[in-house]
């Protein structure tokens, strides 16, 4: 056992121990947010069949949000997903504050669909302090 403790001891000084360096970053939640309103859907039967869903978009966080998308998915009368697509708002970005309209014509939908949900998504540019020494 002795040996042991001794082989461990010995292998900790000659390897050492891994040391990382983590700088801590506190992301307020509310910098970041998303308000869409005025979504509408509406499926086109001409030619060719596809879905239409429009709406506006505000950021109403404190700072700005980069490469902001938006995704509309359409399920069947069974709740089965049958068509997905996404857009990028004008400019991809949105300064607090900022409002746009976005407008997504899903090609790939060739079936009325019962219900349409709307998500999003965006990245957020957040400072990263030098590490401590």
């Amino acid at each position: 056992m002795k040996k042991l403790c001794f082989l461990i001891i010995v292998l900790f000084l000659f390897f050492g121990c891994e040391k990382n360096i983590f700088t801590e970053i506190a992301v307020d939640e509310d910098t970041g947010a998303l308000q869409i309103s005025n979504t509408t859907w509406s499926f086109e039967e001409k030619y060719i069949s596809y879905l239409i869903v429009k709406g506006i978009v505000k950021n109403v966080g404190s700072t700005t949000l980069d490469y902001v998308k938006i995704y509309s998915k359409a399920y069947n009368d069974s709740d089965q997903l049958i068509s997905s697509d996404y857009t990028f708002v004008d400019n991809w970005d949105l300064d607090s504050g900022q409002e746009t309209s976005w407008k997504i014509t899903d090609y790939d939908c060739e079936n009325k669909p019962n219900k349409v949900t709307i998500g999003y998504s965006y990245d957020v540019t957040v400072s990263v302090p030098a590490p401590k020494k």
